[in-house]
């Protein structure tokens, strides 16, 4: 049986999203803006903290900060 999220659901409209996808393939913009931004959509899609962090390569403390501020 799997466990049950206690986190809100990040819900993003279509222009954060475009935002967001625009600042992901940025080859300009500061990396930890990317990172930010490429955590945001992948939880947005669904993806569990554990899974966004091992695909970023990152730790899930890093990636369920981001992810609570976005919800603030």
């Amino acid at each position: 049986m799997p466990f049950e999220r206690k986190r809100a659901q990040l819900v993003l409209t279509d222009e954060h999203r475009e935002e967001l996808s625009r600042l992901a393939r940025s080859r300009t913009e500061p990396l930890y803006r990317v990172e930010r931004a490429r955590i945001l959509l992948a939880c947005a899609a669904g993806k569990a903290t554990w899974a966004i962090a091992r695909e970023m390569r990152t730790n899930r403390v890093r990636v369920h900060g981001c992810i609570t501020r976005a919800l603030q």
